[in-house]
């Protein structure tokens, strides 16, 4: 009796226990769901390319074959116009101006003498003239006379002549010796120095400068993808904290699903303008990428400035140049840019979370209607922008959705929708 006593109150407690557990499964789950909704789309065009300055300058020596002394710069200063770069070995320079100056000396000197000469010669000139009207010295005495003061005159503008032709000498002369000095022509970044102190002087630049110290993104892109763009267009450069891998258009047809990585990947049709189709571009290599510390905190919008006009041959690219202002990306790096080719108002969307894929190539989403019952709905898909999708048919605006399509409810479950915003 006394041991029966005691099963009483467990029996009880275990009673108790089943019907809570009982309850707890009787209640709906849980589950996050979104609203279709009409929303903005921004298709773009995803175009990589590499850094270039855009107007490069080429600085060259205009003396070959003298000396560097000093290199007064770095690759990536900022220079001002006029601002000496480097020095070379003037003395070859000076020496000629030194014989130029010798030259202009003498020429002056001899400028002098005639101008004496002339002078004399127009003093005996007149005494003769006197003495030729009395009769006492001969026409070719009076004749030869003047002979002398026309050749006196023409060799003061001979030596007059002179002068000009070697102060025309040591004008370059000391143009020469300013060239000794390599200036800025404008004002610029120094992308690149080849000067080398103790090194002649070549042919080749010395230095290259991006000028105003501007640089812009070359960028390739097909003929069709051409045909798209306009100049001034926005464009938007994809940086650190995205994805590595763009989403492009693809030429398939038809929806697939692969499982290889364990979660499906989707292949749309192709439709340029609308964006309905995306596959994951390759990865840039490493060494091509800014590194972290190159790369600005937030995307930076820049235009489309200039469209070049043909396509290679061979290739079939051509060359888009888009201008960002105050990139910090150096020369050379790559980078991808998104241009935005026109923005549409979608009638209705979803997010792309909420979407899953049959094997049959169909895209669904799991509809949440009254008293919480799922219905999985067949849906048409379009256009796909920053994480949303269009949806073209099979749903109304303010229907609602399971926000993960993963979610672990299916067709005829009782849920707890708890709308979220998106």
């Amino acid at each position: 009796m006394k041991k029966a006593m005691l099963l009483l109150p467990l029996a009880a407690l275990l009673a108790a226990c089943g019907r809570q557990n009982e309850t707890a499964a009787q209640a709906p789950m849980r589950v996050s769901v979104v609203q279709a909704r009409s929303v903005e789309f921004a298709p773009t065009l995803p175009l990589g390319g590499t850094w270039v300055a855009r107007d490069e300058i080429a600085v060259a020596p205009a003396l070959q074959g003298q000396k560097i002394v000093s290199v007064h710069t770095e690759a990536g200063s900022a220079v001002k116009r006029g601002q000496v770069l480097a020095v070379l070995e003037p003395e070859t320079v000076q020496s000629q101006l030194r014989q130029s100056a010798v030259q202009l000396n003498r020429a002056r000197a001899n400028l002098n003498a005639q101008q004496a000469a002339l002078r004399e010669a127009e003093t005996l000139f007149a005494r003769y003239r006197a003495l030729a009207d009395s009769g006492a010295v001969s026409r070719q005495e009076f004749d030869e006379q003047q002979r002398k003061v026309r050749t006196a005159r023409a060799n003061i503008q001979a030596a007059r002549a002179e002068i000009a032709q070697m102060q025309a000498l040591t004008d370059d002369s000391r143009h020469q010796r300013s060239k000794a000095q390599i200036v800025a022509p404008a004002d610029g970044i120094i992308t690149k120095r080849n000067a080398e102190a103790g090194a002649l002087s070549g042919a080749d630049a010395l230095f290259v400068m991006a000028k105003d110290g501007q640089i812009e993104l070359e960028a390739e892109a097909n003929a069709e993808d051409l045909a798209q763009l306009q100049t001034g267009m926005e464009a938007r450069l994809e940086t650190a904290g995205q994805p590595e891998t763009a989403y492009r258009p693809s030429e398939s047809r038809s929806a697939n699903v692969s499982a290889a990585a364990g979660t499906p990947t989707l292949t749309l049709p192709r439709e340029r303008r609308e964006g309905t189709g995306f596959q994951a571009a390759p990865k840039q290599p490493e060494n091509q990428r800014p590194s972290e510390s190159q790369r600005p905190s937030e995307n930076p919008v820049g235009t489309v400035r200039l469209i070049y006009p043909a396509v290679d041959s061979k290739s079939r690219v051509g060359k888009v140049w888009i201008a960002f202002e105050g990139t910090p990306f150096p020369i050379g790096a790559y980078s991808e840019a998104r241009v935005v080719l026109g923005k549409r108002q979608v009638a209705q969307a979803v997010p792309f979370s909420a979407v899953s894929f049959g094997s049959d190539g169909s895209t669904r989403v799991k509809v949440v209607g009254a008293g919480g019952k799922v219905q999985e709905r067949k849906i048409e898909t379009g256009a796909r922008y920053q994480g949303w999708v269009e949806v073209r048919s099979g749903l109304k605006n303010g229907e609602q959705v399971v926000k993960q399509a993963a979610a672990f409810v299916a067709e005829g479950d009782t849920v707890a929708p708890q709308p979220v915003k998106e």
